[in-house]
């Protein structure tokens, strides 16, 4: 045999004897199997994929939009369809919002789908998700109602999505649980596997190996893998016996037990088939070889010994190779590896690193090495994968050698036993790695040092582990403190006792508190809310505390208050009746209770209202009687140009007496005026005694209206006595029922003293121009411009 043959052959069979350890470090790029994706996908130039096993994935954005109302809130809620698998699934084992797990409820709400437990807040809904395992023979009713007439994007009735798995989110918009638009993540139990066992092992990594060998299909189309393969490229039973072994059940130091090795696993339709099918094998230990156009597979451990040797069984006169050691760049005695962890959302964790220290002693250095485990996301088996992949590094003898023609019986992937003077070999197993037929019949082969035992797993072996689920840390709701309430009474500028009134207080220096809202109710009927208002919050002052502006508080009265911080983020916060629980539930309590100061309205309040009102009476009584005169000899009424068009039918009564001498006038003049109209029936009339000397006038006024109308019904009557002799004094009365009946009926009283007398004529008291009124006797001195009682 030509020795460069030889040198191929020889060459190949070292790295075909190194490839285990090559598929559990480095990988070639072009062969690179996506792990989780755990971010959502969109646009359309991403390939298709598929689950096969349970895995998570954040899917591929399909369709979008906001529609519908809350109360006055438009586009309110806001649905994503996301597609999580290019092939009908077996189902959907839980979903991720936010990073968080989270629980459906037990049956649907409508078209919206099933609530998300964790987003129900006080009894409403804000989340819910409605799944599509592939089955389904229609569109989403729901994205039917909402955007089946969408001007840009309608979602059709064709949009059934016939063998795809998705899912439809919804979401109604609240600030205190969504910062943003919710992310979603779903764990997905795949495809169905093809188990030759009808064992419906769908997890199991040899049957996935063996149904995407074999190809998908879907409708009759082909859709992902091999299109040749068949059973016939196959042994059914190599492949029973190595997915037995995978189902095992071990035992886990915590107690219970699980199936040795599973896995799990997304693939895209532009992944090479055999890059996954190295995947799934990485699971699970396992190799595998064509043998003839047939798929042989092992897992693990290998079986027993189909053929002992001895160093006589060589071909001697032919090249033989020994490698008892690799060099410094494969050597190895410790690794760390990553793998998805479902309890963290499917993110990628470390494992713990495994080491041996008593090989690091003989190595005389740490020599680790890393790898990822993208289709394990079960952290016990990965620390058994870590602990047989640096068992198996160690077994450094690789042989190739020439064996005798009978050797065609034997395969790659059989163990021989091999018993060696030479080489100190007694029953050592060796696994065939390679086996080439040569011209002259006989066989080469590789031979690689294996030991049954680097396999085995014992609960002892499992090394401390823990997981950090990734939970939304929202923060607890905040409690109000320092919250506190007080009687208050507002003064004026000269601090008179004006208003009753509440003072709150809160505490200082709190952060991200923007307000404080503060709620009054009464608490002699409904308990209804007098007050509901938000006030300032600054953190820098000391001590804060407000008095808030409610103008409708009674004086002597009892009220509650209650109070809460404002944030300016959408955390919750709590109100100072409440409080929580052990198991953070809100415990309703007690408002706090406060009565107002006995602060009643005084003279100021009274004379203030008084002269706004006398000032509105007599404007429209229109004591001015020399003008109104004047007025009615020249269009003859009393009404202004606006009333004349609403009272159609009129009648007028005029009278009037004067004495003019040399300077002097004397006069008396009435007038009365009658009108009907649209505007209703009205009566008014005016009397005028009139005196004047030198420019100097006295006078008494009188006049009186009466009006009944669609608007209302009102009666006025007003009396002055006036007298202008180069300074005007006047006394005047009036008597006002307006036509609003929600105004008060008035009687005003206008004169720099007020005298009360008994019907006999005996003085009570009287009241002077600055408020002051007086008993007889000057008992009591009353101030009704401010509201101090002395008592003489």
């Amino acid at each position: 045999m030509p020795i460069w043959l030889i040198q191929i052959l020889v060459g190949i069979v070292l790295s075909v004897a190194g490839q285990i350890i090559s598929s559990i470090g480095k990988q070639d790029q072009k062969q690179k199997v996506s792990g989780v994706r755990g971010t959502l996908q969109t646009g359309g130039d991403h390939s298709p994929s598929f689950i096969i096993g349970r895995y998570g994935t954040a899917g591929k954005l399909k369709y979008a939009g906001t529609w519908g109302n809350a109360g006055e809130t438009p586009n309110a809620y806001y649905s994503k369809v996301i597609e999580v698998s290019y092939l009908p699934i077996r189902g959907f084992s839980g979903f991720f919002v936010n990073g968080e797990r989270v629980t459906l409820d037990a049956s649907k709400t409508g078209d919206l789908g099933y609530a998300v437990l964790e987003y129900r807040v006080g009894g409403v809904d804000h989340l819910w998700i409605n799944p599509y395992l592939g089955d389904q023979t229609a569109a989403d009713p729901l994205m039917r109602n909402q955007f089946g007439s969408d001007p840009d994007r309608p979602y059709t009735a064709e949009m059934i999505g016939l063998g795809l798995g998705y899912f439809v989110a919804t979401a109604l918009v609240n600030r205190e649980l969504f910062s943003g638009f919710p992310e979603y993540l779903a764990e997905v139990d795949g495809i169905a596997l093809d188990d030759p066992r009808g064992d419906d092992a769908h997890d199991n990594p040899i049957v996935a190996a063996y149904t995407l060998l074999k190809g998908l299909s879907y409708g009759g189309a082909w859709v992902y893998g091999p299109q040749t393969y068949t059973d016939n490229n196959f042994r059914l039973s190599n492949i029973e016996t190595e997915a037995d072994k995978c189902d095992v059940a071990i035992a886990l130091a915590g107690g219970g037990t699980m199936p040795r090795f599973r896995m799990g696993l997304e693939v895209s339709l532009d992944a090479e088939p055999h890059a996954i099918v190295g995947e799934l094998l990485k699971s699970c230990q396992g190799r595998w070889a064509d043998v003839g156009g047939v798929f042989k597979f092992l897992v693990g451990e290998p079986g027993a010994p189909v053929v002992g040797i001895t160093d006589e069984d060589m071909v001697i006169t032919e090249q033989q190779t020994f490698e008892p050691f690799p060099g410094l760049e494969s050597l190895f005695n410790g690794i760390a590896a990553t793998y998805p962890e479902p309890a963290e959302a499917w993110e990628t964790k470390e494992a713990p690193p495994r080491y041996r220290s008593d090989l690091e002693v003989a190595d005389g250095r740490r020599l680790p090495f890393s790898t990822d485990f993208k289709a394990v996301p079960y952290a016990v088996q990965v620390q058994e994968l870590m602990r047989a992949a640096i068992e198996e590094t160690r077994r450094f003898r690789r042989h190739t050698q020439t064996m005798l023609p009978e050797w065609w019986e034997y395969e790659v992937l059989d163990v021989a036993a091999w018993t060696s003077d030479r080489n100190g070999y007694e029953a050592k197993q060796f696994l065939i790695t390679a086996m080439e037929d040569l011209p002259n019949a006989n066989q080469f082969v590789g031979l690689q040092e294996i030991e049954p035992a680097d396999y085995g797993w014992d609960s002892d072996y499992e090394l401390p582990w823990d997981v950090a689920p990734l939970v939304i840390a929202r923060p607890a709701p905040q409690v109000m403190t320092g919250w506190n309430v007080a009687p208050f009474v507002v003064v004026d500028a000269d601090g008179a006792s004006r208003r009753p009134a509440i003072e709150v207080f809160w505490a200082s220096g709190l952060v991200d508190v923007r307000a404080v809202e503060v709620q009054v109710r009464e608490t002699w009927g409904s308990e209804n809310i007098i007050f509901d208002g938000e006030l300032p919050y600054d953190p820098a002052v000391a001590s804060p505390s407000a008095v808030p502006s409610i103008s409708t508080l009674l004086p002597n009265t009892t009220y509650e208050v209650r109070g809460k911080y404002l944030p300016f983020s959408g955390r919750v916060t709590l109100w100072s009746n409440q409080s929580l629980d052990g198991s953070g539930n809100i415990v309703e309590g007690d408002w706090l209770g406060v009565t107002t100061p006995n602060v009643k309205l005084g003279a100021s309040d009274i004379a203030i209202d008084l002269a706004n009102v006398a000032q509105d009476v007599l404007a429209q009584l229109g004591l001015k009687p020399r003008q109104l005169i004047e007025q009615f000899k020249q269009i003859g009424t009393l009404l202004e140009e606006v009333d004349r068009e609403n009272y159609t039918k009129r009648e007028a009564l005029f009278r009037e007496i004067t004495v003019e001498l040399e300077g002097l006038e004397a006069s008396f003049t009435e007038i009365i005026e009658v009108a009907l109209g649209p505007g209703g029936a009205i009566a008014l009339a005016l009397e005028s005694l009139y005196a004047a000397m030198g420019g100097n006038t006295a006078e008494v006024n009188v006049r009186w209206e009466a009006v009944a109308a669609p608007s209302g019904y009102s009666a006025r009557y007003a009396i002055q006595a006036a007298v202008n002799d180069g300074t005007f004094r006047a006394a005047t009365l009036f008597l006002d029922v307006p036509a609003d009946p929600t105004d008060p009926t008035r009687i005003g009283l206008m004169a720099g003293q007020t005298a009360f007398f008994t019907s006999a004529g005996v003085p009570i008291g009287l009241m002077d121009e600055n408020g002051f009124f007086r008993s007889a006797n000057d008992a009591v001195v009353i101030n009704m411009l401010n509201g101090d009682f002395s008592f003489g």
